[in-house]
């Protein structure tokens, strides 16, 4: 009898799981509502630990090899299944600093709402990164210009479609007006994802001169 509750807990419990992934997608706005109220951290990361691997697996060029170049290291010292965990530690580090950022920005405007709900909303804001898995399968299969063409306009809709759900979590999270949300979310964007990379292109252009 024990086994049975295990099993049709375990059943819920997926199929409330993957009923939450699917509202992501196809209900975004309730969805995210819902979560932010919920704040199921646990399913959260786990989630965006599902998104770091395909990440990982699917978009960052031979990982062991760029990790061994950006730490020195000789040739085939590193392996892909040792580095991955690497990887998604610190996509999901890159989040909660993303989910602290906008807390502290949040708190700033004098807007209620809970750090654990926002990180849970941030989380699931990358969802949409789990598609670029069959991008690059359709790439790779095709191997045209077309192909090459429908991937480059693709991935920056699937990057504006995580900038839009987290805006959504932002807003939903703290009761914002859609308007503050946007300009919450810009601002976060901009400094945790522009800054970095034009200051590491002019560290990289200033050591290469």
């Amino acid at each position: 009898m024990s086994a049975y509750l295990l099993s049709e807990t375990l059943l819920k419990t997926v199929l409330k799981a993957l009923d939450t992934l699917s509202g992501v997608v196809l209900s975004p706005s309730g969805t995210v509502e819902q979560i932010t109220n919920t704040r199921p951290i646990g399913f959260a990361l786990f989630a965006a630990a599902c998104v770091g691997v395909v990440t990982g697996l699917v978009l960052v060029p031979n990982p062991p090899e760029l990790a061994e170049v950006i730490f020195d290291q000789p040739k085939g010292t590193l392996s892909l299944w040792a580095l991955l965990p690497a990887w998604v530690a610190l996509f999901l580090t890159v989040i909660c600093c993303q989910a602290a950022f906008v807390h502290f920005l949040a708190l700033l405007l004098r807007c209620q709402g809970t750090f654990v709900g926002i990180l849970c909303g941030v989380c699931f804001a990358y969802i949409p990164g789990l598609f670029s898995a069959p991008l690059v399968m359709l790439r790779a299969v095709f191997a045209s210009d077309n192909a090459n063409a429908f991937y480059q306009v693709a991935f920056p809709l699937l990057c504006l479609w995580v900038f839009v759900l987290g805006t959504m979590a932002i807003r939903h999270n703290y009761r914002m007006k859609p308007a503050k949300a946007l300009l919450v979310s810009s601002v976060a964007f901009f400094a945790l994802v522009v800054a970095p990379i034009v200051a590491a292109v002019v560290i990289m252009t200033a050591v290469m001169t």
